[in-house]
């Protein structure tokens, strides 16, 4: 059992909501507190303000992708951009982003949580100098080998092969923009400070739309994806520069100094280090996936397979990144305080509510997938195979949308526990599941959609291997409560499928221009989930009645 003794009966704290405000331990406003006896209802604030700034980065997100299609479509130079941009992006997931909150707010929320202002203040700049040192040193190992490691993959004498080795020199810079900001949102998300850095996403997809449109016509094909790499490069420092503001207001300084001899600095590397090794496993999982796409002669694979990963993590990112990130700091507090009820009940809460949303999208996506892909990238270089391509890929896509939302909750939950070994034993799974599955699929006659397919086959397999091994972690987390939830998600969500499909069938079949197929997706969606809700009240599901609650506290 996890837990040395049961903790202290009392109602459990709601992902930051519900807390009074205290003075910050820096003297520089307010932080939250914990939650009172007399808040019984979870409250959803945190995770609405989250989530609405993700939504709307997620939009431009698929705006921006919608400005890179219009130019390169799904030929060679679209193909050598993705390829060229999924290089940097798979070694920030490894010394950035997830890896960083991960390791960092466990250990960090415990220093903040303290009465010792100096030692807070030494962990944060020594940390802070530890990350630009790691950060420094990979970027620099990338832009200097990463044209000798493409070669080792590809044919370096084919057109394509050289544009991508270029691009990805350029882009590697993008590491060190992005993977210093990730540091500093880390100790954002240790002081609950969610907001600043939930928008700070926002200003790299505005930089990349409005460099995208202004200067990109004036340039040739080739030299667009030249122009889309800078954007990428501004839009990293816009980042950089928002977060280093929000963090110079929490009062910390960064100082030159050898970090490593720091007790919290060691934890934290100590955490981060299992983190990153998973973490590679699943950026390895994709790369593989982008070489067996890669593979085929036909152009466009790659690029397909990039659109439908941004359509999903419109929904995953909406809500569940909200969820997952708020429940990361909250479920760190739980841990430390050896509250094993609250923590069981927080996690059981955050899980249902991401069947909740999960489930009916995945329907919706599936039965909408054509003219949703058709509003969104339909125009320009992304013509009707544009579309068949990635509407092709995205249905399978679609089949682990609910999986890859659990499997995130899941993974902060044991990081939470400072339990990394579980989500390394997991992802290694995914890894051997995924590879084989891909190549197998891919090479019949599915070729590029099985890849999308066994990414989803092997999601499912990483969740079911995480819930068990929850049960022998968690041993009050109330799984009946869960199955029930499933149940009536799957029930309500099917219902909901069958009143859309007729509609669905007649927007994929009809002539609509791009105003009038707008108003009658959003028209569509919008009625789906009016239904949905309704069916979830008529069957007794309580997660409806706790997002309009916190709906309602976040507009009070």
């Amino acid at each position: 059992m996890l837990w040395p003794g049961p903790g202290p009966s009392r109602t459990p704290r709601w992902l930051n909501g519900g807390m009074e405000k205290s003075e910050d331990r820096e003297g520089q406003g307010s932080v939250e507190a914990e939650g009172t006896a007399e808040d019984k209802g979870p409250d959803l604030r945190s995770v609405f303000s989250v989530g609405l700034l993700t939504l709307l980065s997620r939009i431009l997100g698929l705006l921006r992708e919608a400005v890179r299609a219009s130019f390169l479509g799904t030929g060679p130079f679209a193909d050598a951009f993705q390829f060229a941009f999924q290089i940097p992006n798979m070694f920030r997931s490894l010394v950035a982003e997830g890896a960083v909150s991960s390791a960092v707010v466990p250990v960090l929320t415990r220093y903040v949580r303290g009465s010792d202002k100096d030692e807070l203040k030494s962990v944060r700049e020594n940390y802070l100098c530890a990350w630009f040192l790691l950060v420094s040193v990979v970027t620099l190992a990338g832009v200097l080998f990463s044209g000798y490691f493409l070669s080792l993959l590809m044919d370096v004498g084919q057109d394509k092969a050289e544009l991508t080795a270029r691009l990805t020199k350029i882009l590697f810079w993008y590491l060190l923009f992005i993977g210093l900001a990730a540091s500093l949102q880390g100790i954002l998300f240790a002081h609950g400070r969610f907001t600043g850095a939930s928008f700070s996403p926002i200003l790299f997809n505005l930089a990349f739309i409005a460099i995208g449109l202004v200067v990109a016509p004036y340039y040739e094909e080739e030299q667009q994806a030249f122009v889309f790499a800078g954007a990428v490069l501004v839009g990293g420092l816009l980042q950089l520069f928002l977060l280093a503001s929000l963090v110079w207001r929490l009062g910390v300084r960064p100082r030159i100094q050898w970090p490593f001899r720091h007790a919290g600095v060691r934890e934290i590397f100590k955490l981060l280090v299992p983190v990153v090794f998973g973490a590679g496993i699943y950026q390895l999982n994709l790369f593989i996936s982008l070489m067996l796409a890669w593979r085929f002669e036909d152009h466009g694979y790659v690029a397909a397979l990039g659109y439908s990963s941004r359509l999903m993590e419109v929904v995953l990112g909406v809500f569940v990144f909200a969820l997952s990130t708020v429940s990361l700091t909250t479920l760190s507090r739980l841990a430390a305080d050896k509250d094993e009820q609250g923590f069981a009940d927080t996690l059981g809460q955050v899980l249902r509510l991401t069947l909740f949303i999960t489930v009916p999208s995945a329907v919706g996506l599936f039965l909408l997938r054509q003219p949703i892909v058709s509003l969104l990238f339909e125009s320009g270089e992304f013509k009707k195979s544009s579309l068949r391509l990635t509407a092709d890929v995205f249905q399978y896509h679609i089949v682990g949308l609910c999986f890859v939302g659990m499997a995130r909750v899941l993974v902060s939950a044991f990081y939470s526990l400072k339990n990394i070994r579980t989500p390394v034993l997991a992802a290694l799974a995914n890894l051997l599941v995924c590879v084989p599955l891909a190549w197998w699929l891919s090479s019949g006659p599915m070729e590029y959609k099985g890849i999308a397919l066994a990414a989803s086959v092997s999601s499912i397999v990483q969740v079911v291997l995480l819930m068990v091994l929850l049960g022998s972690q968690v041993k009050l987390f109330d799984f009946r409560r869960l199955f029930r939830s499933i149940h009536r998600c799957l029930c309500c969500s099917a219902l909901m499928g069958a009143a859309v499909w007729p509609a669905a069938a007649l927007l994929e079949g009809g002539q609509h221009g791009k105003l009038m197929l707008g108003v009658l997706v959003f028209g569509v969606i919008f009625a789906a989930a009016g239904l949905y809700f309704l069916l979830s009240r008529i069957a007794g599901m309580e997660e409806g009645t706790m997002l309009l609650r916190g709906l309602r506290r976040k507009r009070s």
